[in-house]
């Protein structure tokens, strides 16, 4: 934390704040991220896997639900995948349209971290919407162009994450 201003860094006192297209390929380097970690997982983890994990880990009862079906899990995060692949493009498709360049999608090394179980892979999941959630409620404020501002907001996914993501 600085000095002043609590530690916090404000875009609209900055000299050069940024851009709308550099915040919008911010909030696109996340989307990318979260495409490629639900692609990526859900190629590893089918329903079985779900299942087997919540057959012998029940966290979820604690919130009163009596039993869940790796099927119906899983499907939830194939709806979700989908959404952020829409993120994807949708982000893609404004900052081309505001006269910018999008951001290509990274290499992550995911794969040996956050896949070695389905347990992993839901807390990742749980870490990785929270943040995005938090990245676009923090940036959305700053976007001049009102109309792109939420382009790609969807708190469903951190706030409405299958009950075993929020245990």
């Amino acid at each position: 934390m600085g000095a002043r201003g609590g530690g916090q860094r404000h875009w609209r006192n900055t000299p050069e704040p940024p851009t709308d297209i550099q915040r919008h390929n911010y909030a696109l380097t996340l989307e990318h991220l979260e495409a490629v970690f639900y692609t990526q997982g859900l190629k590893r983890f089918d329903e079985n896997d779900f299942g087997r994990y919540f057959e012998t880990n029940r966290p979820y009862r604690r919130q009163g639900i009596e039993e869940l079906e790796g099927e119906g899990v899983r499907r939830e995060f194939v709806l979700i995948r989908e959404h952020e692949q829409i993120h994807v493009k949708t982000f893609r498709s404004v900052i081309w349209s505001l006269g910018g360049k999008p951001v290509p999608e990274c290499t992550y090394n995911i794969k040996k971290t956050a896949f070695t179980s389905p347990g992993k892979f839901l807390s990742v999941a749980r870490l990785l919407e929270n943040t995005g959630v938090s990245a676009n409620d923090g940036a959305v404020a700053h976007i001049r162009g009102r109309k792109t501002a939420d382009c790609g907001r969807d708190d469903r996914h951190g706030r409405g994450m299958p009950p075993t993501l929020t245990s």
